[in-house]
């Protein structure tokens, strides 16, 4: 029998396993539905309002090294980088399914 910790550990490779063999239309779905929801609203906005406090910090610390600001920089182009995932992967998907449409399913490597 598993143990509470091997079960969350498994259920999350069960998700994880589905994720990844979903077809194209499914992930696609799924990820218009996560960009509509609520909740991804909610970490759009926190994102947004902790992307404007650091560049806000940045502003207006005088004294701060170069190490500093280009970790401050690099934090705020990853956190935009994570806004952005969703729409990027829609787009990527529509186009992947537009050459499907086209030229047939991809074939298996070699």
């Amino acid at each position: 029998m598993l143990k509470r910790g091997e079960e969350e550990d498994q259920l999350q490779e069960n998700i994880l396993e589905e994720e990844v063999n979903m077809k194209p239309k499914a992930q696609l779905n799924s990820l218009i539905a996560l960009s509509k929801s609520e909740g991804w609203q909610t970490v759009n906005e926190v994102m947004k309002d902790e992307i404007l406090t650091l560049a806000l910090l940045m502003a207006r610390t005088k004294e701060m090294s170069s190490q500093e600001i280009d970790f401050n920089r690099g934090a705020i182009w990853a956190a935009e980088q994570m806004l952005n995932l969703p729409s990027r992967l829609i787009h990527k998907i529509e186009g992947d399914l537009a050459l499907e449409e086209v030229t047939g399913p991809p074939r298996p490597p070699n």
